[in-house]
């Protein structure tokens, strides 16, 4: 990533993983069998709210990026 806090909150991810053995893998998978997510990163909301009718409505608040930093300091 070009952003500098996506990078520091990687860095920081990366070493919790490192010291408490923890192994992350990731893998493609494909719009067709992926397309909640695939609709929500189109910005698709027509096509997301047709696969998933029981969503909610309304925005969802996600932490800030201070508290998400501010948590991983406990954790490294």
């Amino acid at each position: 990533s070009k952003c500098p806090k996506i990078m520091c909150l990687l860095r920081k991810l990366t070493l919790a993983c490192l010291k408490f053995n923890i192994v992350i893998q990731a893998r493609h998978l494909s719009a067709v069998d992926n397309g909640i997510a695939d609709s929500l990163s189109r910005a698709r909301m027509d096509r997301f709210r047709a696969l998933a009718p029981e969503a909610r409505l309304g925005e969802t608040q996600t932490p800030l990026a201070e508290v998400l930093f501010s948590e991983l300091k406990l954790i490294v």
